[in-house]
């Protein structure tokens, strides 16, 4: 596992990547179904070929897509999750819950970094949705409503030609 700067050695280049983003907060009785389109979402991709995923981690959406990552590299050890971090010290505040989960993922990334170097400041989201942005092709999201970090990414993601598949559409 790698620490630190935001272009790990051996990373993927932008067309065998693909990066996650979306809300916080999903319906209770959405996660289950979320998970599923994960799972699928994660395994189509890799049968197109790619093999680097990146995640930024955060609690909700971020975790999920995360943990779908993981369970697929159980079956194909070629699958990298790269651990894309806002800035150090993000889970301050979070659920004991949110934190422990957010731990183990961690653990088990093949490579973590950050997008600043820094403790929350302004300016850390947007610098982690540009790093997710530039290096990747595709963006997976769950986006109800185009606004905040999440829809700022998808935003930037469209500008920049990236395929964005947003899974509270289907």
């Amino acid at each position: 596992m790698q620490n630190g700067g935001i272009q790990p050695d051996g990373a993927a280049d932008r067309g065998e990547a693909a990066c996650f983003v979306g809300h916080w907060s999903i319906a209770w009785g959405q996660m289950e179904a979320v998970a599923q389109k994960l799972d699928e979402t994660v395994a189509l991709l890799v049968s197109q070929g790619t093999t680097t995923f990146l995640s930024g981690g955060r609690a909700g959406f971020d975790q999920l897509a995360a943990l779908a990552i993981l369970k697929a590299r159980e079956q194909d050890p070629s699958i990298k999750l790269i651990m894309v971090l806002p800035c150090t010290g993000q889970d301050e505040g979070w659920s004991e819950t949110d934190r422990k989960t957010y731990r183990l993922i961690l653990g088990d990334a093949d490579h973590i970094f950050y997008a600043t170097d820094t403790p929350y400041a302004n300016g850390c989201m947007e610098a982690w949705g540009r790093c997710l942005v530039g290096r990747s092709s595709v963006l997976v999201a769950y986006m109800e409503q185009g606004q905040g970090d999440t829809g700022e990414t998808v935003s930037l993601a469209r500008e920049h030609g990236l395929k964005v598949i947003n899974l509270a559409e289907r």
